[in-house]
């Protein structure tokens, strides 16, 4: 999962799942921007995904917002309370 994001976020290619498509490809898709346009078959994929990672990934970045979230309606509440008192 890290490295397709990865690929993703530099706009790279990662061989079975993204490429860079050259204004050409485009024109010969009709300049559709439909991402499915440029999808690769999903047969021609061999998919190595770790379900059980996966879901801890998940659970700890809920947890991680979730804290972030706490914190700021904890700085918010004192905030709140500083200009009552005012």
């Amino acid at each position: 999962m890290a490295a397709i994001e990865k690929a993703y976020m530099a706009f790279s290619e990662k061989e079975k799942y993204s490429t860079v498509c050259s204004i050409k490809t485009i024109a010969e898709q009709d300049f559709s921007l439909v991402v499915s346009d440029y999808v690769i078959e999903t047969q021609d994929l061999e998919v190595t995904l770790d379900l059980g990672e996966t879901i801890r990934e998940l659970d700890r970045l809920h947890r991680q917002r979730a804290g972030q979230y706490e914190r700021m309606n904890t700085m918010l509440a004192k905030l709140m309370e500083h200009m009552e008192g005012d």
